[in-house]
């Protein structure tokens, strides 16, 4: 069957005309496949925490700030740098490349990075069936303030787990009351 755009059209929830490999604060919220408890497991837990210290030894623009995993999702805090290694004279198209391939990653392709490798590890050692949901969410943090409260929504989360709109048991409490 030939691909018809205007039947499978998939709208993009990230912000139109931005350059997610800019300079930034992006607070990212990534669930797993059909909200699934799968992170409650501690070498799941493991797992991700490993490979998310991982991202800025693969992007070395990248710091990380708070993470945290909750039992079916996790939220981080990326800052992208304006880090850029200029080619030098000695091997100018590996410098290049260096920087093209490893300096100046969309959130996107940092993401589909730590997905792949997190999915390969959980499903071979721990959980053949674990999969992350399709997508992400992102916001694009703005200002010094707006770090602070998602810093602080990121270190409360879990104390709020009972009120989470991700946890499966709000539902069941609403419909057996």
């Amino acid at each position: 069957m030939k691909y018809d755009p205007d039947k499978r059209h998939r709208r993009s929830i990230r912000l139109k005309e931005y350059d997610y490999s800019q300079p930034g604060a992006y607070f990212l919220t990534i669930c797993t496949q059909n909200r699934e408890m799968y992170l409650e497991s501690g070498a799941c837990k493991a797992v991700l925490q490993s490979c998310w210290c991982e991202i800025p030894v693969r992007y070395p623009n990248v710091e990380l700030d708070e993470f945290v995993i909750m039992p079916n999702h996790i939220h981080g805090i990326m800052i992208v740098g304006a880090q850029f290694i200029a080619p030098t004279s000695g091997n100018k198209r590996k410098s290049a490349l260096r920087g093209a391939i490893n300096l100046a990653p969309t959130i996107g392709q940092m993401i589909r990075s730590f997905k792949a490798t997190s999915t390969r590890v959980i499903r071979r050692d721990i959980l053949p069936e674990f999969g992350w949901q399709r997508n992400y969410y992102d916001h694009v943090i703005r200002s010094a303030h707006d770090l602070y409260k998602t810093r602080q929504y990121i270190i409360n989360n879990p104390h709020k787990w009972e009120e989470d709109e991700n946890n499966p048991g709000i539902i069941t409490k609403g419909i057996t009351q």
